[in-house]
């Protein structure tokens, strides 16, 4: 076997009677240098789509290696698949007594009834 160095976030994968380098989950080889090893994969890159490798409604944030997702505020559900509106106004709570509770996506609004005095 040819004796290989593997640069950062890297290992090496002997096949047959060669050996070459293969980078960890999350990395990919520098384009501009492959012999520096790995760089991080952006799975939050716009490139993935609007909500990077995330789905809709939710906030991607890369990390070294990784990425997370959260759903945005106002809405819940599975960041990595689909977050959905949550309608605050189902909740007794949401507005005042006798107030109108508007649900829109990701807030809700609350306005005294027509003809009600401020």
């Amino acid at each position: 076997f040819k004796d290989i160095t593997c640069g950062e976030h890297a290992f090496c994968k002997p096949d047959g009677n060669e050996t070459y380098c293969i980078c960890e989950d999350g990395w990919t080889f520098n384009p501009l240098d492959i012999s520096a090893g790995c760089i991080d994969i952006d799975e939050c890159d716009k490139i993935n789509g609007p909500y990077g490798r995330c789905g809709p409604n939710a906030v991607c944030t890369n990390t070294p290696g990784a990425f997370s997702c959260q759903c945005q505020p106002g809405f819940s559900g599975n960041a990595f698949k689909q977050c959905f509106d949550v309608n605050e106004c189902s909740r007794a709570d949401a507005c005042g007594p006798g107030a109108v509770c508007t649900n829109a996506p990701g807030s809700y609004s609350c306005r005294c009834p027509e003809g009600s005095l401020p």
